[in-house]
């Protein structure tokens, strides 16, 4: 598996991201790219009590503003070595991370949390709640040696306000660290699925429990 290196060190990043060759597509240079996707699997072990589901009569409106990423995080699958930072060859995302992430944070929240309504729109009705994701490391990480099975991090902070009052009423950190089954790039990619299913699942639960007691 060959990487490209790009010159500078890691300070504050993280990993996330999942499985999946789906199709060839062109790099600028007229080479070809495999490209991946995430976000496709759920935690199934995740299982709310109907009674322990956010309830109002009106329904409850949870306006997500996204997921904020590194810059160095893009469509190609990025990894770190002892502070350096590379990316895999001739693989990329089919979109970029953020929105990948974003579509499977939607997912977990409307799977885990019914009656509640997700919404990005700032033209559809006030949301309650406002949730805002900052993914602070995506990638993998090569802790045993170039030659070894290099370990998915992904590490987030999230941010839960009630619009009324715009109190924050959550805050907390998710972190999850897959190992890949292999080096090779669809055993990476698998654990970025793996981390991306755990974050996002455990984001959901979170708000679940946060907006019962935001609500009263």
């Amino acid at each position: 598996m060959t990487r490209k290196r790009l010159s500078g060190r890691v300070t504050d990043w993280v990993s996330l991201i999942g499985p999946l060759l789906i199709l060839t597509g062109c790099l600028g240079g007229g080479g070809k790219a495999d490209l991946y996707r995430f976000g496709e699997i759920t935690v199934s072990s995740v299982e709310v009590a109907p009674d322990a589901r956010p309830t109002n009569p009106h329904g409850v409106v949870l306006g997500f503003v996204g997921s904020t990423f590194p810059r160095s995080v893009d469509e190609r699958l990025m990894t770190v070595t002892g502070g350096e930072i590379s990316y895999i060859a001739h693989s990329r995302w089919v979109a970029p991370p953020s929105e990948l992430f974003n579509a499977a944070v939607v997912r977990d929240l409307e799977r885990i949390v019914p009656g509640v309504s997700v919404v990005r729109s700032r033209d559809l009705p006030p949301p309650d709640f406002l949730l805002a994701v900052d993914v602070r490391h995506f990638e993998a990480r090569y802790s045993q040696g170039a030659r070894a099975a290099p370990e998915v991090l992904i590490d987030a902070y999230i941010k839960l306000v009630r619009r009324s009052d715009r109190r924050t009423i959550a805050e907390w950190p998710v972190t999850q660290a897959e190992v890949a089954d292999a080096n090779r790039v669809t055993a990476i990619v698998a654990a970025f699925d793996r981390g991306t299913a755990a974050v996002t699942a455990r984001i959901a639960e979170r708000v679940r429990a946060a907006m019962l007691t935001g609500l009263s």
